[in-house]
């Protein structure tokens, strides 16, 4: 209710700047002639755009065996974009994959976001946003008794809002393919020019505390003994190693 409350008050403040600017308007032209200050290239696209590819680990399906796809945007310095839950402010991303039937989509795994603070008057947001080159994996799984000697195109639907640090930029939903040979099990399967980041994002992916191996979760009272009528309080405390740090499912307000 809290947050709700919140979100709430930021969306009031935006609200009466837009009628303050409306009214402003000089007669005789709209709003989208008259220069407003950080808007002025609204909905054009940046000359320094993220853009997305549709990508492989290996260089090609075997039927059978799942083999890691992605997609990787590029994200040059000075821009960002949206996580799938991005918290005050943003449109989410959504990636979503066609396959032929048969095959088994495994679900996205995204690397974990960066927290971008924004001061609004009095108000400060905080956003789930990815401010370098991201890939987002999921596997991909051909039937066992598929045909081999051919090719499969995989289809995908992107969309993502991505800004800089004067103006965001509406979503654009694209259609990205990718097409791979299936091989016989036991044929050469190469990896290509982007297994190195596959690898490299697997090891940022968050994994659930259950199954962490770099994080201890224990409670404790704040006293060593509790007798019948005592008033103690529990902390739960958690321990994680040096170079991990744990991911909250909303970005943390300051």
């Amino acid at each position: 209710p809290v947050l709700l409350e919140r979100e709430a008050s930021v969306f009031q403040a935006l609200l009466r700047t837009t009628l303050v600017i409306t009214l402003a308007c000089v007669p005789g032209m709209s709003l989208a002639q008259q220069a407003i200050p950080g808007f002025e290239n609204f909905g054009a696209p940046a000359a320094d755009k993220v853009t997305a590819q549709f990508v492989s680990e290996k260089s090609a399906l075997v039927p059978g065996q799942p083999t890691s796809v992605g997609f990787l945007f590029n994200v040059p310095e000075g821009t960002y974009f949206y996580y799938k839950s991005p918290g005050s402010f943003g449109v989410p991303t959504t990636i979503s994959i066609e396959a032929p039937p048969g095959f088994k989509v495994g679900e996205l795994q995204w690397p974990g976001p960066d927290v971008k603070y924004t001061e609004l008057g009095k108000e400060t947001t905080a956003d789930f946003v990815y401010k370098h080159d991201t890939l987002v994996i999921a596997e991909v799984t051909p039937p066992a008794d598929f045909t081999t000697g051919g090719s499969v195109t995989l289809k995908a639907r992107v969309s993502f809002q991505y800004c800089t640090d004067k103006n965001c930029f509406p979503p654009s939903p694209e259609q990205l393919t990718l097409s791979l040979p299936v091989i016989e099990q036991g044929a050469e399967n190469s990896d290509t020019n982007n297994a190195a980041t596959f690898a490299k994002t697997r090891r940022a992916l968050p994994v659930p505390g259950t199954e962490s191996q770099y994080a201890q979760v224990r409670a404790v009272f704040n006293q060593s003994a509790i007798r019948p009528g005592d008033k103690a309080e529990l902390a739960v405390v958690v321990d994680v190693e040096p170079g991990y740090h744990i991911q909250m499912h909303r970005p943390p307000v300051k």
